[in-house]
């Protein structure tokens, strides 16, 4: 096996404790099961360590609103919800900055999505304006991780790398990098394209930089980032060599796991 791809086997830990920051949820709406309350309170402790390790300073409190159906959820997104970004009604979930609040309601997805919309509020703790391509390639990469046990596994989001799979052609690296360059409407726009929507793009890039550079990687884009440095420029520093042949070998190589498989791919 190759040695880049090893790490998909292995956990993920960033010393993570008892006496580490813990993250609080005001739920707003309806409850959460203990099942659900157990996962998604070792989500976000996760996040926040990783956001602390890293230099950022997160929050220590999350306000939900779980709905117990759809036809509220959906009410309630079309009376309050601000679309002048060009972004379309989410069927899912959505985090509002001015109402600093998640927004979500019981669908069978709902772990995830809290954890996905949660990371967006933890990212603007302590960057306010972060790029559209970061904020929602690190949510849609931590939505993947399981947080089920002691430990956090670095699992690949299945529904992005079926998606890559299926269109893995010539120019998937161009593609793939091409996010760097949309304004936020213009990735609002794509989020529902044929082929790779924008989202599954920002996720494969920003999976792959955890893959090689790690966590660290990662803040150090971040904080990057946030201090003006061009995404392309930090790139080319934490990922040496031909990035575009590199993201299609990489995705070539990486296995889907079975339906309903806890394991990481392989």
């Amino acid at each position: 096996m190759d040695q880049s791809l090893k790490v998909l086997l292995l956990a993920v830990w960033l010393g993570w404790t008892a006496g580490a920051q813990t993250v609080g949820v005001e739920l707003l709406q309806e409850p959460l099961t203990p099942e659900e309350e157990s996962y998604v309170q070792h989500g976000l402790n996760w996040m926040a360590q990783f956001y602390t390790e890293q230099g950022f300073h997160p929050r220590n409190q999350i306000k939900a609103r779980v709905f117990a159906n759809y036809a509220e959820f959906s009410e309630y997104q079309m009376v309050h919800r601000n679309f002048n970004d060009g972004s379309r009604p989410s069927p899912t979930a959505y985090y509002s900055v001015t109402a600093d609040e998640l927004v979500t309601w019981r669908t069978r997805t709902l772990k995830s999505l809290l954890i996905h919309e949660s990371n967006h509020a933890l990212l603007r703790s302590d960057f306010r304006h972060p790029p559209k391509w970061v904020n929602e390639g690190i949510s849609e990469c931590f939505e993947g991780f399981d947080f089920t046990g002691e430990q956090t596994l670095f699992l690949a989001q299945r529904p992005r790398l079926r998606k890559v799979k299926r269109y893995l052609t010539p120019d998937f690296g161009l593609r793939v990098v091409s996010v760097l360059d949309l304004s936020e409407r213009e990735f609002n726009q794509a989020a529902t394209d044929r082929g790779l929507d924008s989202y599954t793009r920002a996720w494969a890039l920003v999976f792959y930089l955890w893959s090689k550079a790690g966590a660290r990687g990662l803040g150090e884009m971040l904080q990057a980032l946030k201090n003006g440095e061009p995404a392309r420029d930090v790139l080319g520093r934490l990922l040496p060599g031909d990035l575009e042949q590199d993201l299609l070998s990489f995705y070539s190589r990486l296995e889907l796991p079975p339906e309903g498989s806890s394991a990481p791919p392989r």
